[in-house]
């Protein structure tokens, strides 16, 4: 046990690192007292029986939540002498910081324990101040000397004049008053421990009840006193016949330890096989184990696979549908391309048609510039004409007005005038001829010209029309690209997500599979709780039985262990006296003539453990060897023994054949065989061995209970 004595502790936690929160708070506990403060206090704590064994414990906290621990001795702090004061960084056990330390001062200190004022003089004087009530009258009726001569009526009316010093006696015989004490009964026994001054309080019903219990007890002693010769005869009978048991019991003991010789070395060639089985239970259950193992590794790939063939299905779907999507792709770019290539044939057509629509307009404006010019030349020569005509209408006009003057005269006048008249006629119809043809080819002309601005302004409109329709196709091909490509991004796209999606449904398939097996196997566990605490409960009471009946089994056991023990101390005293009887065996004395003989009693007698059977000397280092004749020389300092064969050493010789002629010597009928099989039986069962044995023995018995 450690001295406890009284310390004071005075303790500080200064600093806390690794952690930053406002909200920190320690809880220190030494022994059963426990403080909570905050970093920076100082606790004092007085009257503490502290030990270098006694742990400080410390515990950081934010609200309820545990943030580090710190459990140290105060032999780690302040050595075994519990003196001294520390200022030391401590890194406290967390989870969740790795780095929480803090920084300790500590100061310690005896006391004095308080006195405390012994008890046992105040215990002897009040013990010395109570007296027992005694009554003088009573001592002195008891002792036969009685002076006081004053009668009992006196006496008893008078009784109740001291109340305080008086005691009351109940003398009625069978009183209906009487005390539980008084009326217990009594035997021979309690009156045997009884002394005087029990007796002298004893009432009258009790002294005579004793007495007539003496009576009965001297009755029956004179009663035996009369039937002791008989008694006597008796014992001596069963004393004789308690002497003939005894020597079939230790016959039957010795019949007893060599069939227990027998089956202890059955049960030790038992044990043998048994630990040479265990001893092979434990390899082939390594091997099971590592088989055990290496199942569960297989088992671990197995899943492995399982799962990556899973994955490889997965993988397999989406690159279907991924090769669907790509046929679709594929046929709509095919599809594309064919349109595109339509458009483009369309385009390189209109394209065609345009140029030759121009080449066509072109040539025909050509034709136009020439025809406007031929018609701008016949204008001029129209004009020229008409200038010319002008000319000539003046010049005729002049004629006219030379004729008018010339016709002054009448006769001539008329023959000139009807000339000129039919000139003129013809002059005017030609002149009406040509102005009408001129007007004609003037609106023929202006007519063609309207025609080939139409037709030209047709052309651009065409033209025109055709370049929008250019645009919009090339609008459509570059939208469609535009949508092929979205619809590949769209593609990609849903495709991620459908391996997203597949891989969150094998993952929820496979939670939801855990799931399942949790819920079985706890389903399982409650169903098959009670059947397992039944069968435990029945268990242990066939166990309590059985272990009962092991119990009883195992104090006989323990009985006839006594036994053992008191006959194997026997045999070890014969043993002891056997040794002594053998120490005194006398040394081997040889032919000084002889240095064969001589070289031979060296090593005999020089031997430590002496050899049991002796050799006899015969002539020309001839032996006898027991039962043995051999044949000893000395030969470079070494003995060699002859035995039939060749040369051996004497070492091997002793080795050999000490123990065939000891065996042979035992079982001759000369030896005492009874002794030498108590002492070979002492030699094999030791006191402990024949116990364990039997303890063996009852344990097999017990386990093929158990498992029964």
């Amino acid at each position: 046990m450690e001295d406890k004595k009284l310390y004071d502790l005075k303790l500080e936690v200064k600093e806390i690192a690794g952690i930053t929160c406002p909200t920190l708070q320690c809880q220190v506990e030494v022994l059963d007292n426990r403080e909570i403060v905050k970093c920076k206090n100082q606790i004092v704590l007085g009257g503490l029986e502290i030990t270098p064994s006694c742990q400080l414990s410390l515990n950081v906290i934010n609200g309820e939540r545990l943030l580090g621990s710190l459990k140290i001795s105060f032999g780690t702090l302040f050595t075994e002498s519990l003196q001294g004061k520390f200022d030391k960084w401590f890194k406290l056990k967390s989870e969740e910081f790795s780095n929480l330390r803090a920084k300790i001062s500590a100061m310690i200190s005896k006391t004095e324990k308080p006195k405390v004022k012994s008890l046992a003089s105040a215990r002897k004087s009040s013990k010395a101040s109570v007296k027992e009530p005694k009554c003088p009258f009573l001592e002195t009726l008891a002792s036969g000397k009685c002076m006081n001569t004053e009668p009992l009526d006196a006496l008893w009316r008078g009784r109740d004049a001291n109340p305080e010093n008086c005691i009351k006696i109940s003398i009625e015989p069978d009183s209906p008053t009487r005390l539980d004490t008084e009326s217990a009964e009594i035997t021979a026994e309690k009156l045997e421990k009884m002394n005087f001054d029990q007796l002298q309080h004893m009432p009258g019903s009790q002294l005579k009840q004793s007495l007539k219990i003496l009576c009965e007890e001297t009755k029956h002693y004179e009663l035996i006193s009369l039937n002791l010769a008989v008694k006597k005869q008796e014992l001596n009978s069963r004393v004789q016949e308690r002497r003939v048991l005894e020597k079939e019991s230790q016959e039957n003991m010795n019949k007893i330890k060599a069939s227990w010789a027998v089956a202890a070395n059955e049960y030790s060639e038992m044990n043998e096989k048994r630990s040479i089985l265990n001893c092979n239970l434990i390899d082939q259950r390594e091997v099971s184990k590592k088989l055990e193992d290496e199942i569960a590794q297989l088992k671990g790939s197995l899943g492995d696979l399982v799962r990556e063939n899973m994955l490889f299905k997965t993988q397999r779907l989406q690159f279907e549908d991924c090769a669907l999507a790509k046929k679709d792709l594929e046929n709509l770019l095919k599809h594309s391309q064919e349109k595109k290539s339509i458009l483009l044939e369309q385009i390189a057509k209109g394209r065609s048609e345009i140029e030759q629509s121009k080449s066509k307009t072109a040539k025909e404006i050509e034709i136009i510039k020439k025809d406007v010019e031929g018609i701008k030349a016949k204008i001029v020569f129209v004009e020229e004409e008409n200038k010319k005509a002008q000319e000539e209408n003046a010049g005729h006009k002049l004629k006219i007005n030379d004729l008018r003057a010339k016709l002054s005269n009448p006769s001539n006048l008329k023959l000139q005038v009807k000339t000129q008249y039919e000139i003129f006629q013809n002059e005017s119809r030609n002149r009406d001829s040509l102005s009408s043809e001129l007007k004609s080819l003037h609106n023929s002309l202006h007519i063609s010209n309207q025609e080939i601005l139409k037709s030209n302004s047709e052309l651009l409109a065409n033209s025109k029309i055709l370049a929008g329709k250019l645009a919009v196709s090339e609008q459509c091909l570059e939208s469609e690209e535009n949508s092929i490509q979205d619809l590949q991004k769209r593609t990609f796209e849903a495709l991620n997500k459908k391996v997203y999606f597949e891989q969150m449904c094998c993952i929820r398939a496979d939670v939801s599979q855990v799931v399942e097996d949790l819920s079985k196997l706890n389903s399982f566990y409650s169903d098959c709780r009670g059947i397992i605490l039944s069968d435990l409960e029945a268990a242990s009471k066939i166990l309590m039985e059985e272990s009962l009946k092991v119990y009883g089994q195992a104090e006989r056991l323990d009985q006839i262990i006594d036994a053992v023990d008191k006959k194997e101390e026997e045999l070890e005293g014969l043993k002891n006296t056997m040794g002594e009887v053998k120490k005194r065996q006398p040394p081997y004395v040889p032919v000084k003539d002889d240095p064969v003989d001589v070289t031979l009693a060296e090593y005999l007698n020089a031997k430590e453990v002496q050899v049991p059977i002796k050799f006899i000397r015969q002539e020309g280092g001839n032996y006898t060897f027991g039962t043995k004749k051999v044949y000893v020389k000395v030969e470079s300092g070494r003995l060699l023994v002859k035995v039939g064969g060749g040369f051996t050493s004497i070492d091997e010789f002793l080795s050999i054949y000490t123990l065939i002629e000891q065996e042979k010597a035992d079982s001759s009928p000369k030896a005492n065989s009874g002794l030498m099989s108590l002492a070979k039986f002492s030699k094999d069962a030791s006191p402990g061995t024949v116990a364990q044995k039997f303890i063996g023995v009852f344990d097999s018995l017990g386990k093929s209970s158990k498992k029964s």
